[in-house]
């Protein structure tokens, strides 16, 4: 009877622990629909391409620079401390924007430049709150269940992944009026509420098992224990603390040319992509309806956020199943690559196949996309490619540098598609400024025609890189 009374609360606090990580990850995305505001922004403060631009890049790119700190954030002080920190910038962000807008008149010729940096402001605290939330969901599902690492971070993911189309539905249900267009005061509003209520229920939800042991090493950098975990197994051989306490930090990979390569085909591969997840809704308005009355732009916009977002998340559970059949991770065990299952086929193939579908997208898109019904094609390709490369990743650094230092070397590594989504959303930016007309929106596929053709360029670099990486890493992936 004592026992059962034990096992009650902690299978209670368990399904909490798990209807929590989902919750935070699938709230996590409403930096992805910033651009579902764009059309608003354009008519109601005046802002052009380049400011929109700034806008929605600020919210994209500011996840990476703490991604790093994020991973440590995890490691000494639990995934309920990211979900607090979350809770905090979400409220920020989310609220400040819909103060902001609503502030002003659409009878307003030009807000005063404050309002732009405002914006700016609040869309940098979203992408802080995004990586906090992401690491707190992420890692949280994989220390929990250490010994289904695989489809607890893949599901974490996946709903990472479904966030933007569950945000964007809400959004065009519910958030708009008459006139059929969103009306962001109110959305925005909302999101501040769901987010920083969810998450802040997580800070109290998502302490990991052991974690008080792990917070109290100066290096944060022992192995977790949790329940699952024997403690007597390894104490004879005691692998699992020596590898803990002597493997290095997360600087050895720097010095290691294939580590520079990953980063360079995350530069040219993720950055192109995000570009376009972050611009969709103007790439799509640029083109011309094949329909002689056709729908709001509000919500032919949000279509394409949505398929973005299901192709995303669909890849990423299909790509982690087969992954782990033909591919099974490896374990680095004393320096060692070592395969507990059969091994068919390396993982780099699951970057090198998504490098040659996004080159071939982009073509497509710069070749024959001319009308709105043609976006979808862009939109399902970039989800497939960006979902497939980001599913696989973890899995590779971890196979190659270790699982010790798995969050500080993956949170390094984000730097290259920080660096890449800058570069090409000015990238667009500046060729759609470029062919702007007065009235403040670009029209035509000529406002992202070079885009999308150096783009592909920039691909076949990636698909090169890839196939040079799966030949260093034969034997070993």
């Amino acid at each position: 009877m004592s026992s059962q009374r034990h096992v009650r609360p902690l299978s209670l606090s368990l399904v909490l622990k798990c209807l929590s990580i989902g919750a935070n990850a699938i709230c996590a995305g409403g930096v992805f629909t910033l651009p579902l505001l764009s059309p608003r922004l354009v008519s109601h403060l005046k802002f052009n391409q380049l400011q929109l631009t700034t806008i929605v890049l600020t919210g994209m790119v500011s996840q990476y620079p703490l991604a790093f700190v994020a991973g440590r954030t995890v490691d000494c002080y639990g995934p309920q401390t990211c979900s607090l920190i979350a809770a905090i910038f979400y409220c920020l962000s989310f609220g400040g924007i819909s103060v902001e807008i609503s502030r002003w008149s659409d009878e307003l010729s030009y807000p005063p430049s404050s309002t732009f940096h405002l914006f700016v402001f609040y869309s940098l605290m979203a992408g802080f709150a995004t990586v906090f939330s992401y690491y707190s969901s992420l890692f949280a599902s994989s220390k929990t269940f250490p010994n289904y690492i695989g489809i607890s971070s893949g599901a974490s993911m996946a709903l990472f992944g479904l966030s933007p189309l569950f945000l964007t539905t809400i959004a065009t249900k519910w958030f708009t009026d008459d006139l059929v267009t969103l009306d962001p005061v109110k959305y925005m509003s909302f999101l501040a509420a769901l987010t920083g209520t969810v998450h802040l229920a997580g800070a109290l939800a998502l302490k990991v098992p052991g974690q008080k042991a792990t917070a109290s090493n100066l290096e944060c950098n022992l192995v977790l224990v949790d329940e699952n975990t024997s403690l007597l197994h390894h104490l004879p051989d005691e692998p699992i603390l020596r590898a803990a306490t002597v493997r290095p930090g997360p600087i050895p990979p720097l010095k290691d040319p294939s580590f520079w390569m990953l980063a360079l085909f995350c530069l040219f591969a993720l950055g192109p992509a995000e570009m376009v997840i972050s611009n969709i809704a103007t790439i799509f308005l640029a083109l011309p309806s094949r329909r002689p009355f056709p729908p709001s732009s509000t919500n032919s916009a949000a279509r394409q956020v949505q398929l973005l977002s299901i192709s995303n998340t669909a890849v990423r559970v299909i790509t982690g199943l087969i992954a782990d059949l033909v591919s099974p991770a490896a374990s680095l065990v004393n320096g060692n690559a070592v395969f507990y299952r059969k091994h068919f086929i390396s993982r780099v193939f699951f970057m090198t196949l998504p490098s040659l579908l996004l080159a071939l997208t982009f073509l497509w898109t710069s070749v024959f996309a001319r009308t709105q019904a043609d976006v979808w094609v862009l939109s399902f390709g970039v989800g497939v490619g960006y979902g497939t490369i980001f599913t696989i990743l973890p899995s590779i650094v971890s196979a190659i540098w270790g699982m010790d230092d798995l969050g500080g070397n993956f949170g390094i590594l984000m730097n290259a598609p920080f660096a890449g989504t800058t570069i090409f959303s000015y990238l667009y930016a500046l060729v759609s400024q470029a062919h702007t007309k007065a009235d403040g929106m670009c029209i035509g596929s000529s406002c992202w025609q070079l885009t999308f053709w150096i783009s592909a360029g920039t691909s076949l670099i990636s698909l090169g890189l890839s196939v040079n990486l799966w030949q260093k890493w034969r034997g070993r992936l």
